[in-house]
């Protein structure tokens, strides 16, 4: 009886809100819930997360006049979404792959040796039972991060550890994760390799889609720290540039490249852009999603090409070539480069603070041909495991970072075991 009460004095002041706050006025619940779908369906657009950044930057007085042939990269923790504009209007193509965050950081108890390495020294300072004292305290950091350790799937310690700075319970000592890894000269090689790939992947995409040089690169997504990692913009823009002029084989003009990124919450672009699309009631246009397979230069996924049709060894041996070919050209070449910041031109090893003996560990591991194939083979069989119907399902992703996510692993637990 008390529950029937409850139920009706409930609904009816869901009805009493939704006529006096959300002026839908209505006599039952049945059509108080047909309304707020109608309402929602003349409100609320269809706007691509990827996309929202660009809006953002779009009428920004700072960007809006200069921002052509951009590139938005949106790096989360699970996917990374790349959206290609047109003549600084519309979105012209947009890409997305499961190479973001996690593949740095991982989850759970499969956390990467970048992590471990400082778990024990920041979990002593936490959960130090002489500053444990206070209730408040034990409750943030005892039963908090117990909870997220105890997560054995998706507990993103990583996350935790960066919240840490200058939180008002550690003011006797600071835990910086960002300057830590920024310092950490022996694994700072694993954040400039990721980095590098996805601009790689990028500049071949658009070289094989005939697109101009971009002018702007912009960084969006929580998953976009790492960015801040490797170096700041003017070292990122060199960076970038140094290969996108590789895949091109051409220079850059004058105007160079530029990098956008708001590195005190990159979540926040994504934010305005979609409230900015709300207010000028923004219409999305079609555009092209596309995957580059990545056993060649420029082979882009069509209709037929289901998950059935892959042949697996043949598409280990050619993805293995191309990756094989982006490490040789990151360590061999790129990293030697010189990077001129001021009046003396160094290497961008130098300049990035990039321990020199990672990049022969680096090599040590490259040349381990049977593990490389292991490790695309098992992306490739790990993703059609996951396919409910692989003669209708269209390929979704590149295998391009297949390997290069398990190698980036393998190369960061070498580095640590040299210690």
């Amino acid at each position: 009886m008390a529950g029937s009460r409850s139920k009706i004095i409930r609904n009816k002041w869901k009805l009493a809100y939704s006529k006096y706050f959300l002026g839908i006025a209505v006599t039952s619940i049945d059509d108080l819930e047909e309304s707020q779908k109608d309402l929602l369906k003349r409100n609320v657009i269809e706007l691509p997360e990827s996309v929202a950044p660009f809006l953002c930057y779009k009428d920004d007085r700072k960007y809006k006049d200069a921002i052509n042939n951009l590139v938005s990269i949106d790096i989360g923790g699970c996917t990374t979404d790349i959206v290609f504009i047109k003549g600084g209007k519309d979105t012209e193509y947009v890409t997305s792959f499961r190479f973001a965050a996690n593949s740095v950081f991982g989850l759970g108890e499969q956390i990467t040796p970048i992590v471990s390495k400082y778990q024990s020294y920041i979990e002593n300072i936490i959960l130090d039972e002489d500053r444990s004292g206070d209730a408040k305290y034990n409750y943030l950091f005892d039963n908090i991060y117990r909870g997220i350790t105890g997560d054995t799937q998706k507990g993103d310690i990583a996350s935790f550890f960066f919240a840490l700075k200058n939180h008002e319970k550690l003011q006797d000592v600071e835990i910086d994760f960002n300057s830590m890894l920024k310092r950490d000269s022996d694994q700072k090689l694993i954040f400039v390799l990721f980095y590098s790939a996805i601009i790689y992947h990028t500049a071949q995409i658009m070289k094989a889609k005939e697109l101009e040089l971009p002018r702007h690169i912009a960084f969006s997504g929580n998953g976009s720290r790492i960015v801040n990692i490797v170096g700041d913009k003017e070292i990122l823009a060199e960076l970038s540039k140094c290969i996108f002029e590789k895949v091109y084989g051409k220079q850059y003009g004058n105007s160079g490249l530029d990098i956008i990124q708001n590195t005190k919450n990159p979540k926040e672009v994504t934010c305005k852009g979609g409230i900015k699309a709300a207010d000028k009631e923004y219409e999305q246009k079609s555009f092209e999603p596309l995957v580059l397979l990545g056993t060649d230069n420029d082979t882009f996924i069509t209709d037929s090409d289901t998950y059935s049709s892959v042949n697996i060894e043949d598409s280990v041996t050619k993805t293995n070539y191309k990756v094989k070919e982006f490490i040789e050209y990151a360590i061999n070449e790129l990293m030697l480069q010189k990077y001129t910041k001021g009046v003396v031109a160094e290497t961008f090893v130098k300049a990035m603070n990039i321990n020199q003996q990672t990049l022969q560990i680096a090599k040590d591991v490259l040349m381990k041909e049977d593990d490389l194939a292991n490790f695309t083979r098992n992306g490739i069989n790990n993703k059609i495991a996951t396919i409910v119907d692989t003669s209708s399902t269209q390929i979704e992703e590149t295998f391009f970072f297949y390997p290069i996510a398990s190698l980036l692993n393998v190369i960061s637990n070498e580095i640590n075991k040299k210690d």
